[in-house]
Parts: structure tokens; sequence; C-alpha cells
């Protein structure tokens, strides 16, 4: 384990975090969504303010994009599905 960021995550994976930044957009059916940054999902309001954390499953900071498969991340077409588990198909991430 190392420490990266303030937060304990195993090694290697700050190249996960890096890499995961430059995936913008996800294309599903032929058309491309931009990618939901962490703190940027449709329910933050003033009764649920947007995290000041990193991200619980993949570490990432608010404002960033999600690693790749993490468990936090929204759905790009639908906004309100996992992006993992949405039934509006598979979404292939594209740089």
């Amino acid at each position: 384990m190392i420490r990266y960021r303030g937060t304990d995550m195993i090694e290697g994976w700050p190249a996960q975090i890096q890499a995961a930044q430059k995936e913008q957009t996800v294309t599903l059916d032929g058309i491309s969504y931009p990618r939901i940054p962490y703190g940027m999902e449709p329910w933050w309001d003033e009764t649920c303010p947007p995290p000041t954390k990193p991200c619980r499953d993949c570490g990432v900071l608010p404002g960033e994009l999600h690693v790749t498969h993490c468990c936090i991340e929204r759905c790009p077409a639908c906004k309100e599905e996992q992006r993992l588990l949405c039934p509006t198909g598979h979404v292939e991430v594209s740089v």
C-alpha cells in the first residue's frame, strides 16, 4: 500500500487515476457522451452537498473522472444508474 493525496491505495493505482482523466467520453450505440466527474452527478444539491473527500471506491478527488469499473461512476447516457450496471447497454470508453 502507498499513500497518494492523503488516501491509502495499492501501488500503481495513482497511474490508473491519471489515465482515467484522459478518458473524457464514452460511446453508446454510436453516440458519444461526456463522462460525469465525481461530485458533478445530478442529485447533489443544498440538502445533499457534493463530496469533499476522495471517492470511496476508486480514490479520485471531486471534479475528477472515476477509474474504469468504479462502482460509484454514473452512466453518462441515463445519468442515474451505475455505469457498470446500466441496462442501457455496454458503454465503451473513448479518448
